[in-house]
C-alpha cells in the first residue's frame, strides 16, 4: 500500500484526527515522523519491539512507554535489571532489554509531528466533517 501511494505521489492529508485514529497509524512507517525510520531498523530492540512486544502501531508504542511516566508503587529504574511489574512481565516474556525497549518505544514516539502526536487534541471550532 504504501508503495502504491509512493509510485502515484499520494499523500495522506486529514483536516481532523481524533485521538483513536492517531493512535491507530502504524508506527513504523509513520508519515509524521520527524526522524528517519530507517536507521532504526538494524537496532536489536527493533525486533524485540516487532516479535516480543507486538508494537505495529502508536498505541502499542504509548502502551510500552506508560511505565515511564506511570506512578507505580516500585517505580520504573533506568537500568537492566529494573524489578517493575511490567518490566518484570517482559523479562518473563525472553526480553533481555525491557529499558532498552521502553527507551525505543518513548524515541519514536517523542519524534511525531505535533499534529500526530496522540496526546496533542486540536482547538474545539465546532466545525464538524460530514457524510
Amino acid at each position: 500500500m504504501i508503495k502504491v501511494a509512493n509510485y502515484t505521489f499520494t499523500k495522506l492529508s486529514a483536516a481532523k484526527l481524533d485521538k483513536h485514529t492517531k493512535g491507530c497509524m502504524p508506527i513504523w512507517y509513520h508519515l509524521g515522523s520527524s526522524l528517519p525510520l530507517s536507521r532504526l531498523q538494524s537496532l536489536p530492540q527493533t525486533s524485540c519491539l516487532w516479535s516480543i512486544h507486538r508494537v505495529y502501531a502508536v498505541s502499542d508504542a504509548l502502551r510500552i512507554t506508560v511505565r515511564l511516566n506511570a506512578q507505580l508503587p516500585q517505580c520504573h529504574l533506568h537500568r537492566k535489571n529494573c524489578g517493575c511489574n511490567p518490566c518484570r512481565l517482559n523479562h518473563e516474556a525472553s526480553c533481555c532489554s525491557s529499558n532498552k525497549c521502553c527507551m525505543l518505544a518513548n524515541e519514536l514516539i517523542a519524534n511525531l509531528r505535533l499534529r500526530w502526536h496522540p496526546s496533542h487534541l486540536l482547538p474545539v471550532d465546532n466545525l464538524t466533517v460530514t457524510d
